[in-house]
């Protein structure tokens, strides 16, 4: 019911009760008629089940758009808690509305103004993003225009703002305005159902955003996994080509004969690995391929039985070698299967290296069971077996079996899925069954007959059964997992055997005074390493964890240098074992993997080794660190002695040692130091037996190493390295890397701590040199980046106007005239290219500090008429006066170089003409006299162009940048003009800036440069005379032309044979010209440089090597100095760079030929 008892019509709920009321007489003489207001209890049942309701109804709810209309779709029906409800969403700072019931979309702006507050509008709302609780609001009446809003007459006047927003979010993601029924207050009742809608409604919205994050996860790993297949496919096509280069040049010196028998063994052990590695690559591609759908088969019949007995039995002599059986049960099939003999022959030989790799001791078997419609390959072995719980993820790629005993611990995990891959593009299947410790059984079923496969794949005809070199790569593979026949093996004493492969002597020498033992299950990498540490040590070799600890504990060994990834025993577990042996704890170990990173070399040392190394490694470096750790531990026995007994000898060893050295006790008080400490940290070693070493470490370093001293000194490691700033006595910090190891007593007690300390400075300072240098280039490879894309277009322009002309001039019958016309294009477009090519050659020898200036005597009025004439025609073309201001320049002889003089005037006038649409370019020159020798000379270039902004001016300078992109598409440009012109008025003493420039209006470029002001003679140059062209005629001459282009070659011919010469005679390598030129006479040779098979420095040496006497003449299109000099040091006579000009050419054949023509 509705009353009207606190001043507005109310909403209520009662409970109406009769009783009877009896008289005197027993008759009802009455009605007791009690009230009982029930409100609160019905309103709380009431909002209870809307919110329940709504929870139920959210549950389906994908995004954020469901939760909105779900919603609404509850509340549409039930309005008497909430008679009218907004959905907002915070869009780039401004709320939108996105879904409503009660009011109409459309009219939520003219209700709630969001915008911006308006004092003439009550009801604006005001809400702040940042916040997270519900906010009441009261509102005006809405317009009379405005229909009823909620199941009563009266409108609503107060609202409350639900903000909608994600857990740990700083910023709602929207907000719900709810309206608050006309008919009831805003009590505590009331808010506390808005604090239970928020809730519902947020609860969803986070249920939303995870189930959407989920989704977005799912896609991101689909996409992650397709772009790492095709990153495998990708850097195996770019393994490829550098190892085809590698083995191909190897396998050629392996065929020569006189190879010393010591680089026949390295180089032989190069080649076996390289094709490993190609294998490898092999293998990724072929899965990449797989995983893409690009790798297909190609079904021929085949007899499945002999070609796999024969395939298998390519490893018998290695099988046996190992103590294996190898048994092939079975009788020949009775029909070919249709198969891919290369995948099938792929199939086998994984499965087969598998087993041999897992079974050390029984059998290998192969076995076929024949079917009416398939065949059944089955290959067993009786090896260590496979867990079950691996079983299913068998197949899974990368997965690999941990803690099972092998032949080697090698592999990348994606052999037996690309097995499985490769069956199943052959139509059929393949499981494993296995009993752990017993051995496992491949099955492989095959069907038969052609109606599985797709035609297209299909070829009936039989094809003779092939084996690729794959067979081989696997055969000499498994080969290199021999096990040592004596772990024992000692090299470089007289235990040696004499068939060993060492360069090394067979009895000890007496410098080889420590013992190395080598722990690695790579039979190559035993003998790569013992190779060169045996030079040194005596080497004992081991091939497992297991064989190593044998060794250590019934031989002297001074230092255990194991790999970390081997089978039984790792490298890890084999260091605990010895760490965990009192008698062995101290024995320096280093460790040897592959795998990468700082989190690796921590690990290692974690768990007490001495180093730690990163695989691929070189000698010197594995020898260096070899050295420093046997050094380091002879110090600290030194050390241990040095207490016990305070030994003088070792104390001034101690002293005089070359790295810092300091001992301290268990709280950090030390005892004693070098001086090589001293000299590090500042102090006297007298000083630093009073300090405690806290005063010498920053305080965040304390705190760095804390856990790690704490670890040290409970036994849980022996030591740890760490690089930090040290506190001098002045107060300086100084890099140091301190390799820090407990000491012990003679009851093995932990009763020191000893630092041996080396001073970084000159590392660290260089790798921050390095870093530095990496991020300029990082800003120069952004801006080549930039310039290569204008380039791109600036050089394509004009080759697409040659080529174009080209091919009309191919086609059409042209009148003279229009074919010098078009002759003349094509000349010009070709001019323009070789100007943008020098300016990038330019531009190369400046930064690489090459390019010279040759300054000569010359008229400045003279260069400035060439200018001016240079332009006139492209200044008339676009309607622009071109004035010059140079009386100053009258008969005035200036020193300086005067092509690069010239090139700045035309880059910056053609810069102005560029960007000057009308009016005019003036050049003015002024001569202002600064001693009685000197003068400064200026050049002003005025135009009425476009100008350009204040923060451009500088920007228009640097090398590939360009000063406003949008304008630079317009115009075009390589962005190097500029940057040139500028380097050479700074090479000439001067510099080019911009005066002035107002955008819109124009722009004043100032050149200006000081100069010697007394004129020279005028002497031709060398360079005139000896281009000028000589009376006597090249006819009669004999040239002979090594050049491995057929178009150069033609092009050459055509201008020689114009000059008269007849005799030409052309080869098209260095090898095919080095016997030309021995077996012929030629006046001239004319060789290009780069060529195949043997180069023009190659040919040139044969020929000088061999007394050759006559003129040779290189042809190249390298541009710089240096190289022309490197062709002279090589023996040619001259050098002539391409593109080459005619006259030039002429003029060198007849310098070199004058004195020597053969008759």
């Amino acid at each position: 019911m509705f009353l009207e008892r606190k001043g507005y019509v109310e909403e209520a709920f009662m409970t109406f009760s009769f009783s009877p009321i009896s008289n005197e007489k027993g008759e009802v003489g009455g009605l007791f008629h009690p009230i009982t207001e029930t409100t609160e209890r019905m309103l709380q049942t009431r909002r209870t089940q809307l919110i329940r309701e709504l929870a139920v109804r959210l549950s389906d709810a994908k995004n954020l758009s469901d939760v909105f209309t779900l919603t609404c779709q509850q509340f549409d029906s039930e309005q008497y808690d909430i008679p009218y409800l907004v959905f907002y969403e915070w869009q780039n700072n401004k709320a939108e509305p996105k879904m409503s019931f009660g009011i109409p979309l459309s009219s939520t702006a003219a209700i709630f103004d969001l915008s911006e507050e308006k004092e003439d509008k009550e009801y604006t709302l005001q809400v702040d993003s940042a916040k997270s609780e519900i906010i009441p609001i009261d509102h005006a009446d809405f317009e009379n225009s405005m229909t009823p809003i909620g199941p009563y007459p009266e409108r609503p006047t107060k609202a409350i703002i639900i903000p909608i927003s994600l857990p740990g979010m700083s910023k709602a993601l929207g907000f719900a305005v709810v309206g608050v029924s006309a008919r009831r207050a805003l009590d505590d009742a009331y808010k506390g159902f808005y604090e239970s809608l928020s809730q519902s409604l947020n609860k969803a919205i986070a249920q939303v955003f995870a189930f959407e994050q989920e989704q977005k996860r799912a896609t991101a790993l689909a996409e992650i996994d397709r772009a790492k297949t095709q990153f495998f496919s990708n850097i195996s096509h770019e393994l490829r080509t550098p190892l085809t280069l590698m083995l191909g040049p190897i396998e050629d010196l392996l065929s020569k004969t006189e190879l010393s028998e010591s680089a026949r063994q390295d180089l032989d052990l190069v080649f076996r690995n390289g094709k490993r590695l190609r294998k490898l690559v092999n293998s990724i591609l072929d899965f990449s391929r797989i995983e893409a759908g690009r790798l297909k088969a190609k079904f021929v019949p085949l007899d499945i039985f002999q070609f796999t007995r024969d395939l298998s039995s390519i490893f018998r002599s290695t099988i046996e070698k190992g103590g294996l059986e190898l048994r092939i049960d079975s009788a020949p099939l009775r029909e070919p299967v249709f198969i891919d003999p290369e995948m099938w022959e792929r199939i086998v030989l994984n499965l087969l290296s598998n087993a041999y790799k897992y079974t050390l001791h029984g059998f290998v078997s192969v076995s076929f069971v024949e079917l009416s419609d398939s065949v059944s390959i089955k290959i067993t072995d009786s090896g260590v077996g496979i867990p079950q719980k691996d079983l299913p993820k068998l197949f899974d790629r990368f997965h690999r079996v941990d803690g099972v005993v092998g032949r080697t611990y090698e592999g990348t995990g994606i052999g037996l899925s690309l097995v499985k891959q490769l069956v199943s593009i052959q139509g059929g299947d393949i499981h494993v069954e296995s009993l752990e410790g017993q051995g496992s059984e491949f099955t492989i079923s095959l069907k038969k007959g052609v109606y599985h496969i797709d035609p297209l794949h299909l070829s009936s005809a039989a094809q003779p059964a092939r084996f690729s070199t794959d067979s081989l790569l696997y055969l000499e593979e498994i080969e290199s997992w021999k096990t040592l026949e004596n772990t024992a093996l000692r090299i470089g004493s007289e235990a040696v055997d004499e068939k060993s492969t060492f360069d090394l002597a067979s009895s000890p020498s007496p410098t080889k005074t420590q013992t190395i033992l080598i722990v690695d299950d790579n039979s190559d990498m035993r003998e790569y390493i013992a190779g060169f540490l045996g030079r040194s040590y005596d080497i004992l070799l081991a091939d497992n964890g297991d064989s190593a600890f044998d060794i250590v504990t019934t031989q002297k060994v001074d230092l255990v240098l194991s790999d970390v990834m081997m089978p039984g025993k790792n490298g890890f577990e084999l260091l605990q074992t010895i760490r965990s042996d009192p008698s062995l704890s101290r024995l320096p170990v280093i460790l040897l993997s592959a795998r990468a990173g700082e989190e690796a070399k921590i690990d290692g040392l974690k768990v007490g080794a001495n180093d730690y190394l990163v695989k691929p490694f070189s000698s010197r470096e594995l020898s260096a660190r070899v050295a420093s750790v046997l050094q380091i531990s002879q110090m600290k026995l030194e050390t241990d002695r040095l207490r016990s007994n305070r030994d003088e000898r070792l104390l001034g060893a101690f002293a005089q040692a070359a790295v810092g050295m300091a001992l301290l006790d268990l709280n950090l008080n030390i005892l004693d130091a070098n001086s090589t400490f001293a000299d590090i940290t500042g102090y006297t070693t007298d000083e630093l037996r009073t300090l405690n070493a806290s005063l010498l470490n920053l305080p965040e370093n304390m705190a760095v190493t804390g856990e790690q001293f704490k670890s040290l000194l409970d036994g849980r490691i022996n030591g740890f390295i760490i690089e930090k700033q040290l506190v001098r006595k002045d107060h300086s910090l100084c890099w140091v890397q301190n390799s820090i190891s407990a000491g012990r007593n003679v009851s093995g007690e932990i009763d020191s701590i000893i630092v041996v300390s080396e001073d970084i400075r000159s590392r660290k300072e260089s790798e921050a040199t390095a870093q530095l240098a990496l991020m300029e280039a990082e800003r120069a490879n952004e801006s080549k980046s930039l310039f290569l894309a204008n380039m791109s277009h600036e050089i394509r322009t004009p080759l697409g106007i040659i080529k174009g002309y080209i091919e009309l001039l191919r086609q059409t019958n042209l009148l003279p005239s229009e074919e010098d016309e078009w002759l003349q294009t094509v000349d010009r477009n070709a001019h323009q290219l070789g100007i943008i090519i020098d300016d990038i050659l330019d531009l190369s020898r400046i930064e690489a500090d090459k390019l010279e200036l040759h300054p000569t005597w010359f008229d400045l009025n003279e260069l400035l008429k060439d200018v001016r004439t240079t332009f006139a025609h492209r200044t008339e073309e676009k309607g622009l006066a071109l004035y010059f201001e140079d009386r100053q320049a009258e008969g005035k002889q200036i020193l300086t170089d005067k092509n690069r003089l010239r090139q700045i005037l035309v880059n910056v006038i053609g810069n102005s003409i560029k960007f000057t649409a009308k009016g005019f370019i003036k050049v003015r020159y002024d001569l202002t006299p600064i001693s009685a020798t000197r003068q400064r000379h200026e050049f002003r270039i005025e135009d009425t162009g476009i100008g350009m902004s204040t923060t451009d001016r500088e920007k228009i300078f640097q090398a590939f940048s360009q000063a406003d992109s949008a304008i630079n598409r317009r115009f075009g440009g390589t962005g190097l003009g500029l940057a040139l012109s500028r380097n050479f008025a700074r090479m000439m003493g001067g510099d080019l800036t911009i005066e002035q420039s107002v955008p819109n209006q124009g722009t004043t470029v100032l050149l200006q440069f000081t100069l010697d002001g007394l004129p020279q003679p005028a002497e031709e140059s060398p360079a005139k005379r000896s281009i000028a062209t000589p009376s006597s005629p090249l006819s009669g001459l004999r040239i002979l032309l090594v050049e491995d282009s057929p178009d150069n070659q033609r092009l050459l011919g055509r201008i020689l044979k114009k000059e008269g010469i007849e005799s030409i005679t052309l080869a098209s390598d260095g090898f095919e010209g080095v016997q030309f030129a021995l077996a012929g006479k030629f006046d001239a040779v004319l060789m290009d440089v780069q060529m195949p098979r043997m180069d023009g420095f190659e040919a040139i040496r044969f020929l000088r090597e061999r007394q050759y006497e006559g003129s040779v003449i290189a042809l190249t299109a390298h541009a710089m100095k240096d190289y022309r000099d490197e062709c002279l040091r090589a023996g040619f006579d001259d050098y002539l760079m391409k593109p080459i000009d005619r006259k030039e050419l002429v003029s060198v054949i007849l310098n070199h030929t004058k004195s020597k023509k053969i008759e």
